[in-house]
């Protein structure tokens, strides 16, 4: 059953599944903002969490996937544009999110697709048997606050009964190690990875996604 709540409740969140009923709170205050690709995606995450049973939101996400490919017109890149629009900021997220995306539409036919994920995976390989420790590295932490377990957020907030005030949800630490600024200056204007990231998604995706 869909609900309709408001930003008091999911402050920005989109929408949050009740793990115990499956109900779905759609939170009016920002739903106008999505497509209805984008809207259709969040829903179908929404609805991965209770069907799944789990809170992990990569499976929710590729069960959104794999639910609206072929039936929502332009939906692989749609899952990208509603996680931007949802503030999602979490680089493995995005990464799983891109390669399940190209996974799919590989196994579509798409040679394009097929060629990009076969080279990430490749990528994933060799990076993953030189990658070290690197001082000043950024890392984030989940601060203490109480959590609700029954609920899911499409923002991936791991927060708890809707009207409950939400922290955010990672907090930057030098973890001893000292803070180092990570990114690029542009002119004015300065990047930071997970901006870079973004940015070379949405590039890839216009070219190879059908």
């Amino acid at each position: 059953m869909y609900l309709y709540t408001d930003s008091s409740e999911l402050q920005d969140c989109p929408a949050a599944v009740d793990m115990e009923t499956g109900d779905v709170y759609i939170n009016r205050d920002v739903w106008d903002r999505y497509t209805e690709a984008e809207k259709k995606f969040i829903l179908g995450h929404e609805l991965g969490h209770y069907r799944l049973n789990t809170d992990d939101e990569k499976e929710a996400d590729e069960y959104a996937l794999h639910r609206n490919f072929g039936k929502v017109r332009k939906s692989l890149k749609s899952a990208f544009t509603a996680l931007e629009k949802a503030g999602v900021n979490n680089e493995q997220r995005w990464g799983e999110l891109y390669e399940n995306a190209l996974e799919i539409d590989a196994d579509h036919g798409n040679e394009r697709a097929a060629a990009e994920l076969k080279k990430i995976k490749y990528k994933t390989k060799k990076t993953s048997t030189t990658m070290r420790n690197i001082p000043g590295q950024i890392t984030y932490i989940q601060p203490d606050y109480p959590i609700m377990n029954n609920f899911c957020r499409a923002d991936g907030d791991e927060g708890g009964d809707p009207g409950e005030p939400q922290t955010p949800p990672y907090t930057p630490t030098n973890d001893g190690m000292g803070f180092h600024r990570q990114g690029v200056q542009v002119g004015s204007v300065f990047l930071k990875v997970t901006d870079i990231i973004l940015i070379a998604i949405g590039v890839i995706l216009l070219v190879k996604l059908k």
